[in-house]
């Protein structure tokens, strides 16, 4: 029973990360439904994990044959560190990624679905139709269950829900300039505690410095 009570125990933060990290690693994972495009991306994901952006759901984005995918990635990081993340994604990068809004209930008028995955030659009437769909929105009960379900975390934790897609159907996010690639060059320049405002412009510098030649 006492070991029961031991593994059901909230995390922090570390606490979770270190677990991500062992299930990424774990038979479990490798033997997933999806396992043939998602162990290919492998390295990288435990390398977001690493860096702080501990992942939940994510897609390589690819296409094949009628199925097109957009690459995506959706987790949790430190309220600290995920507001100068999503800045600095948006800036020097061509991919979007935003903190996912929590509210109170659900209500269907707020909710804007961004598609991930479309098939065609759905049927006669309807060419394309939408697979999956992912919203920049939580209600507070699905936050919570998101916290405690996926990463068990401590409500004295304080993180946010971030969500990152590509706006190119099809790139790879594993390529040199796919979605994984841009999240680890941004995480890697994003610091747990900035004390100065100098601070935040060194590092985005070295931001602008970095993406120059990428988005001319």
């Amino acid at each position: 029973m006492a070991q029961t009570r031991k593994a059901n125990r909230a995390l922090t933060f570390r606490g979770a990360q270190t677990r991500m990290l062992k299930t990424l690693q774990g038979p479990e994972f490798a033997a997933r439904e999806d396992a043939q495009t998602t162990l290919p991306a492998l390295k990288q994901l435990l390398e977001i994990n690493r860096l702080g952006f501990l992942t939940e759901d994510s897609q390589q984005g690819i296409i094949k044959g009628n199925i097109h995918e957009r690459a995506y990635i959706v987790g949790i990081m430190k309220e600290a560190n995920a507001e100068l993340f999503v800045k600095n994604m948006s800036l020097f990068t061509d991919k979007v990624c935003m903190i996912i809004s929590v509210i109170d209930k659900y209500d269907s008028t707020t909710y804007d679905r961004i598609p991930l995955t479309y098939t065609t030659n759905y049927n006669k009437i309807d060419k394309y139709n939408i697979d999956t769909a992912m919203t920049a929105i939580y209600p507070q009960e699905q936050w919570d269950f998101v916290r405690k379900q996926s990463f068990n975390i401590a409500k004295s934790e304080k993180v946010v829900p971030v969500f990152c897609y590509d706006v190119k159907w099809g790139r790879k996010a594993t390529s040199a300039d796919g979605l994984f690639t841009s999240v680890i060059k941004v995480l890697s320049h994003t610091k747990t505690n900035f004390t100065t405002a100098a601070d935040r412009e060194r590092v985005q510098a070295e931001l602008r410095k970095k993406y120059a030649n990428t988005n001319e």
